[in-house]
């Protein structure tokens, strides 16, 4: 039977006398009307949850008095008021007595043995343990370095034939070695060498520029733009640098600016200057010694030191 919906107006086959929505369209009216209804009902939905939570409210109150009875609980032995088979008064009693239980358990399956090593005794936590537990550490450093020597003792030196230059040389017969000393080390830097020629022959993009070039791995600039980003990052490092020795410190109330000006007036390097000052010397003492040989002679003799 074709029908025409009445919300969207397209044409579609049912078999329902009574359809009136396409399949697309059903969904959505049904949730249409479920939200209206539950607009037009919510005061008195809200008024049935209220009183469904007070008669719940009012069978559990029931259920408990007619349920309660006074018992003992099991851990601390006071009396409470019990609801249903209650054994315990509080949540806490019942965790201590079960963690009681489970160490009396544990202290039961534990057997006493002697330590092989010291002879004392102590309780036994597997089938397999020999000594208590001080001893333990000890004995498993002195089982690995006997176990250690008896390895080395077992190494035997066996010679090789160089496979690069032919010369035999020694190494121990587990080792994988094909080249002497001399060789290995041509022959990494030759690997090195190889390998970087490898990575310089791609052609990379500059992320800056755009431009392709040949570089490291790593490398994301090219060499013009890499060396004005460094020109830049130590434009700003001396911009913070010269900006943090304009500032005033809040104690002294002098900036490193005004520490270099000083020093330089009392013909000494900053260092020095500022170990006297924080000896107790003054700018102005300093300033009337420093024509004095005597004190030239001095700051030499502790500069040395």
């Amino acid at each position: 039977m074709i029908k025409i919906c009445q919300h969207c107006g397209t044409e579609f086959e049912s078999r329902a006398h009574n359809a009136k929505y396409c399949p697309d369209c059903r969904r959505e009216v049904q949730l249409e009307h479920q939200r209206r209804n539950y607009q037009k009902n919510i005061d008195r939905i809200r008024l049935y949850r209220q009183s469904h939570r007070e008669q719940h409210r009012e069978y559990q109150r029931r259920y408990l008095e007619k349920t309660s009875s006074i018992a003992i609980c099991q851990h601390c032995g006071k009396e409470f008021k019990r609801h249903g088979n209650a054994k315990y008064c509080s949540p806490k009693c019942r965790r201590d007595f079960c963690v009681q239980q489970a160490r009396e358990r544990r202290a039961l399956s534990r057997p006493i043995c002697k330590c092989e090593r010291c002879g004392t005794e102590f309780e036994k936590l597997a089938t397999n343990v020999k000594y208590c537990p001080k001893c333990r550490p000890i004995v498993s450093a002195e089982q690995s370095r006997e176990y250690k020597a008896r390895k080395r003792a077992a190494r035997q030196p066996v010679k090789k034939t160089c496979e690069r230059c032919g010369r035999p040389f020694e190494v121990f017969e587990d080792s994988r070695r094909r080249f002497c000393f001399e060789c290995y080390r041509i022959q990494q830097i030759e690997l090195g060498a190889r390998l970087q020629a490898r990575i310089k022959s791609k052609p990379r993009v500059c992320v800056k520029c755009g431009r392709e070039f040949t570089g490291m791995a790593h490398q994301k600039f090219c060499n013009d733009c890499l060396a004005e980003r460094k020109r830049e990052t130590q434009r700003r490092i001396q911009e913070r640098y010269d900006k943090q020795r304009q500032v005033t410190n809040p104690k002294t109330g002098k900036s490193l600016d005004d520490w270099a000006r000083e020093a330089s007036d009392c013909n000494l390097d900053y260092g020095t200057y500022r170990a006297l000052i924080a000896a107790g010397r003054t700018f102005e003492q300093l300033k009337a010694e420093q024509r004095s040989p005597q004190f030239h002679s001095h700051i030499h003799s502790v500069n040395k030191f």
